[in-house]
């Protein structure tokens, strides 16, 4: 039976256990202070603050180019971005802007001043492109000058680790006062003119502000050598004046990767049937496949060469081995995109010329005649492979609104053309279109190791951009397949890089731009978001990379697919769909020391209190 030293052991014992773990937790919770607070009293109280883009125009937009790049760049990058009229944007309005990028071509002299010091003066940036008041140059660190005859000379823009060329445009020459340069102007015998583009900031509390002395909106994919360079510097421009801002993107591609990589095989007709060419086409598609990468292909499915009486159809005996390739292709994840019907016209043979497009006359086929020839190939390419193309590419890319519409109506979902951008493309196309372009350009005939390395340099750019990297390849020659092997293999060192095929990218970008389209941010209690409705899951809504995201709901739900700094996004099946994200804030603890101190005081009354009882037990046994 248990002695009365025993039982006073037990209380003891009995003591540690209940006090201790008491005092513990008193400390554990003081020294999670707010944080714990947070949990149970609901989010942190943020200030208001607006969450959209200004893009500034004038009364005098000659061409609508520069607007429709600064739309494209900003739809791409998911942002929320008002159009605004000079005239319009008052003290009052500018408050309703983080940022703001103003078109100087298009003439904007009736842009308040006091509404841009506003602005700045708030913290927000700003990005100025072309031509700008003089009384307003001084808010940029800068001053106008007058054009001289070195400036007649200037042929490229100098930005230190690339160039890019100048064409026949305007420029301004400009001089800083406080601004740092970012480019300069040079002339032919390789000196600096003037600045092309420079930033300031007028106080530690101001916005970053940029100013283009040339057009950077124009002139995108001209340059053979860096075709995106003056897209790249209006980006990297962007990303630092919102820096620092609360901003709110929806992500381009799903899961919130950063590029899409996708490489199209070109040209192939029915005459893709040499020995040659099919086992070059097969060891291409089995280096892609074993890295988990897909082919997308441009097929013409019908060869025709009038002056030599042929007519060969991919339902030919003669194109047996094209379309066993193809059908790899298609089981293997790939995909197959239209390439015209026969890629001709009139007495010419496949490949050589526009079908839609009568060069000579200069004349375009109507709607109907266009509608019948892309409906004849579609047809021709499901009762071959059993597959229905929802892709297209207009042979020589020549296309009109009519095209266009034929698409539309026959239900294809995008073209994937050489167009003057690297961002996702909608305007100018007919109802349910998108546009994936080629960004990267194509493997000639006897390429060189230097072209290789140019296209890696590219891929560079456009991968800090999060661009699309798209190029084409037509598998003539080994080296034209190795390079393109070396490609994809300089790609796969880079992290968060989607191996896809222009159908997956077509869709989830459709799918994403209705989301888009019904895009609104408001930054108070909590970041609220509004997405339109989407079949799809994987969207991502981003923040900058030094929030971290505590909490997230989805339509009035609990939603776990979070991570630092983004979400993750479920179907979202109403017409209009609220995301909550409350944010966890690194506030410093002053209740830290008293935690610390109940911590060390439980763990040695803890000791103590053992010690004691192990001390009295041992004296007890040692009596008995």
């Amino acid at each position: 039976m248990p002695t009365v030293s025993d039982k006073a052991r037990y209380r003891r014992i009995t003591l540690v256990l209940l006090i201790s773990p008491i005092v513990f937790d008193l400390g554990l919770n003081l020294l999670e202070g707010s944080n714990r607070r947070q949990l149970d009293d609901g989010p942190t109280i943020y200030s208001e603050a607006p969450g959209k883009v200004a893009v500034i125009t004038g009364e005098s937009l000659a061409y609508n180019i520069p607007l429709l790049q600064v739309q494209r760049l900003l739809e791409h990058q998911g942002l929320v971005y008002d159009v605004v009229k000079d005239r319009d944007f008052t003290v009052a309005k500018s408050k309703e802007y983080f940022s703001a990028i103003v078109v100087g071509g298009s003439q904007p002299t009736s842009l308040s001043g006091t509404a841009i010091e506003e602005l700045t003066n708030g913290g927000a940036g700003i990005i100025w492109i072309e031509d700008m008041p003089s009384h307003l140059s001084p808010l940029f660190g800068i001053r106008t000058v007058p054009e001289t005859e070195s400036h007649q000379t200037i042929n490229r823009i100098d930005y230190g680790e690339f160039t890019t060329r100048i064409f026949n445009e305007a420029i301004y020459p400009i001089e800083p006062l406080e601004a740092h340069v970012n480019g300069w102007f040079m002339d032919n015998a390789d000196r600096r003119v003037s600045p092309a583009e420079t930033s300031y900031r007028s106080q530690n509390t101001s916005g970053i502000v940029y100013y283009f002395a040339y057009d950077a909106c124009s002139w995108w994919g001209v340059d053979p050598e860096y075709p995106w360079a003056r897209a790249y510097r209006l980006q990297m421009a962007l990303n630092n004046i919102l820096s620092g801002h609360l901003t709110v993107s929806l992500a381009p591609y799903p899961r919130n990767l950063k590029t899409a990589f996708i490489t199209r095989i070109e040209d192939v007709d029915p005459l893709h049937n040499s020995y040659e060419w099919i086992m070059r086409a097969y060891s291409y598609l089995e280096y892609y496949t074993s890295r988990n990468a897909l082919l997308s292909v441009s097929l013409t499915p019908t060869y025709i060469d009038p002056s030599v009486g042929l007519d060969i159809g991919l339902e030919a005996v003669e194109s047996d081995v094209l379309r066993k390739w193809l059908s790899h292709v298609l089981l293997s994840g790939g995909t197959v995109i239209e390439h015209g019907f026969t890629h001709q016209y009139n007495g010419k043979k496949t490949g050589v010329a526009p079908e839609f497009y009568n060069e000579e006359k200069r004349e375009w086929l109507s709607l109907n005649e266009q509608k019948q020839r892309i409906s004849a190939g579609a047809n021709q390419i499901r009762s071959n492979l059993g597959f229905s193309v929802k892709g297209f590419e207009a042979p020589h890319y020549l296309a009109n609104k009519d095209t266009y519409a034929a698409l539309s109506q026959l239900g294809f979902r995008y073209i994937t053309h050489n167009s003057d951008t690297p961002f996702l493309d909608r305007i100018g196309l007919a109802e349910g279109l998108v546009n994936i372009p080629e960004t990267l350009g194509y493997i000639p005939l006897d390429s060189t190791k230097e072209l290789e390395e140019t296209m890696k340099a590219n891929i560079d750019m456009l991968y800090n951009m999060s661009c699309v990297i798209l190029f084409f390849n037509h598998l003539y020659e080994d080296e034209s397949l190795k390079i393109g092997e070396h490609l994809l293999e300089y790609s796969l060192t880079k992290p968060m890089v989607w191996y896809t095929n222009t159908d997956n990218l077509a869709e989830f970008w459709h799918e994403r731009l209705n989301a888009y389209d019904k895009m609104d941010v408001k930054l108070g209690r909590d970041i609220e978001v509004t997405l339109g409705p989407t079949r799809k899951a994987g969207l991502t809504i981003v923040l900058p990379e030094e929030k971290s995201i505590r909490r997230v709901h989805v339509n009035g739900a609990l939603w776990p697919t979070f991570r630092d700094n983004y979400v993750i996004l479920p179907v979202l099946r109403e017409t209009a769909n609220s995301i909550l994200i409350s944010l966890s804030e690194d506030e410093p603890n002053t209740n830290m020391p008293q935690g610390l101190t109940l911590v060390i005081l439980s763990t040695a009354l803890s000791i103590l209190l053992f010690k004691k009882t192990t001390s009295t037990h041992h004296v007890n046994r040692t009596q008995g």
